[in-house]
């Protein structure tokens, strides 16, 4: 329901507002889950989530394709994968520790911190990578 207009949203304006907006949602959705007492707020916490997913996900794909060759998109993709997939699995164990050791409270507010680094960090990034038409 959100990938195609905010497909729209990623031709029309700077990368880094919708990564942004993208890791701002990530810290709501992971407190709604935190702190979530009734269905109802759970299901808000899974919504934006998903929500987050669309935007930050389908973009990362986007830039991987835009900013390498064509010949090596396969290749590009590939690592791209691999490195999601790998920090995947180590973040999957963090959560899990974190949440046996202490309470499932401290692995969403682990997830607050990584998203709220990335959110700092995100000024960073290179102007080129801009996915202005």
């Amino acid at each position: 329901l959100v990938a195609y207009p905010l497909g729209r949203l990623f031709d029309r304006y700077s990368h880094r507002v919708i990564l942004g907006c993208g890791f701002a949602v990530v810290i709501l959705s992971n407190l709604f889950l935190a702190h979530g007492t009734h269905l109802v707020h759970i299901l808000i916490g899974a919504g934006l989530w998903g929500i987050q997913m669309a935007m930050t996900q389908s973009l990362l794909v986007a830039l991987v394709a835009i900013n390498c060759v064509r010949e090596n998109r396969g290749t590009a993709f590939a690592i791209y994968y691999l490195f999601i997939g790998t920090a995947f699995f180590f973040s999957n164990y963090i959560i899990g520790y974190l949440t046996d050791a202490y309470s499932s409270t401290h692995g969403f507010y682990y997830s607050i911190l990584v998203a709220g680094v990335a959110f700092f960090f995100l000024p960073l990034l290179e102007k080129k990578n801009q996915l202005k038409v």
